[in-house]
Order: C-alpha cells, then sequence, then structure tokens
C-alpha cells in the first residue's frame, strides 16, 4: 500500500514539475526598449525628448535622441554602441553592456520613436 501511495505522489509531483517548466518561460518578457535604455543609464547623456526622457547631464542639444530613426539605421546603431563602427571618426564613448536580445529591443525602441511621435 505505501508503494502505492508512493507512486502516486511521484506521479502527481512529476506532472506538477513538467507542467511548471513548460510554462515557466511564458511569463518572462525582455524588458522594453525604453526600460533598457533607462537601466543602461543612457539618460545620463542622451534625452529622448519625444518621450519625455532628460538627460542627467545637459551637454547639448544633440544629445536628444528623438530623431535617430532618420539618422541611422538599427544595425549601425548596434555596431555604434558595441564600438564596432564609428560616427564622425569616433566610437561611442561607452559600450552597451547588455545582452545582444537587450541591444536589438534597445535599437528597435530607438528606430520607433519618431514613428510614434508623428503618429499618435
Amino acid at each position: 500500500m505505501n508503494k502505492i501511495i508512493f507512486t502516486y505522489f511521484m506521479f502527481v509531483f512529476v506532472i506538477i514539475a513538467l507542467y511548471g517548466m513548460a510554462y515557466a518561460h511564458v511569463g518572462y518578457q525582455f524588458p522594453s526598449g525604453e526600460n533598457i535604455f533607462i537601466e543602461s543609464k543612457c539618460n545620463s547623456c542622451h534625452s529622448v525628448e519625444a518621450e519625455n526622457i532628460e538627460a542627467k547631464i545637459k551637454k547639448n542639444s544633440t544629445n536628444d535622441l528623438s530623431d535617430i530613426d532618420s539618422k541611422l539605421d538599427a544595425d549601425f546603431l548596434a555596431k555604434y554602441l558595441t564600438k564596432t563602427e564609428k560616427i564622425n571618426d569616433k566610437m561611442h564613448p561607452v559600450v552597451f553592456k547588455g545582452s545582444k536580445e537587450e541591444l536589438k529591443e534597445l535599437t528597435t525602441w530607438l528606430k520607433t520613436i519618431n514613428n510614434k511621435k508623428c503618429c499618435n
């Protein structure tokens, strides 16, 4: 009798564990590009006025990235942020430290800012 009860509980445990593993990844979502921008401290130097994000250090107006979509494509921007491309013979001062997925999310978000501003 004890062997049957033990087997039953093991069966239930395995089913619950498999169910949990199967659906554990469903709830995880990568943070949005805006969250990555803030968490990576990009707003230390850059503002995104179209999204009401102010730079902590206000050097000049060229640090506003609201219209970056009209200047650079996402692939170039990703390379620039990882210091494999230059703009005006200069590398980005800080290398992006996030994952490839986060970099893609960030550059995608940057490329859609002006589109959201114009069409809302």
